[in-house]
């Protein structure tokens, strides 16, 4: 079973091509694979069907305006940046695709306007959930020390992290780094 990435997409737009996009996206959110033809049909993407390696997609609208709409979702594997790039051609929408994924150590943000990727972020799970939130980052990785089988598999984060961190997290998350090692 491939690992799931989890996706933030907000599309923003004019009103009419958010509306277009609403009722097409409203159809075909969570698609399990069957059906290809007509799920890419619906999306007004016939002729990409072939073009993506969208096996399934899990999602939820969140929240919707006149101009905007905001998604979560769940992908099998890496983000589908391809796929959204498209969809902004398509719908002549701005889309920003949040995406993580803790096994593959992914994460990053994607901009995209008329079918271009405008600015791409890539990095790490944890520097890009750092970037996000340093609170809460800290606060996971914390609760996930158990994950790491070894005191030099958690200082690869460590290092990583400090490449980003701001100095007072520094001094904190040091002296939790020196009390695991001085643990084992």
């Amino acid at each position: 079973m491939r690992n799931e990435c989890y996706n933030f997409i907000v599309f923003n737009g004019h009103e009419d091509d958010i509306k277009r996009a609403l009722e097409n996206l409203d159809n075909v959110l969570n698609y399990d694979g069957l059906h290809r033809a007509t799920y890419f049909k619906a999306l007004g993407m016939e002729d990409m069907e072939h073009e993506f390696d969208v096996n399934w997609i899990d999602a939820t609208i969140e929240g919707h305006t006149e101009t905007r709409i905001v998604i979560e979702a769940l992908t099998p594997g890496e983000p589908p940046i391809e796929f959204f790039r498209y969809m902004s051609k398509v719908y002549a929408l701005e889309i920003m695709l949040d995406y993580e994924e803790m096994t593959e150590d992914i994460g990053g943000t994607v901009m995209m306007k008329d079918g271009n990727i405008t600015n791409h972020i890539h990095s790490s799970y944890w520097k890009h959930r750092y970037m996000q939130d340093p609170d809460v980052c800290i606060e996971s990785l914390l609760a996930n020390l158990e994950e790491y089988e070894s005191y030099d598999d958690f200082e690869t984060k460590r290092h990583e992290l400090m490449s980003v961190m701001k100095s007072s997290d520094k001094k904190f998350m040091q002296s939790i780094f020196e009390r695991i090692r001085d643990c084992e």
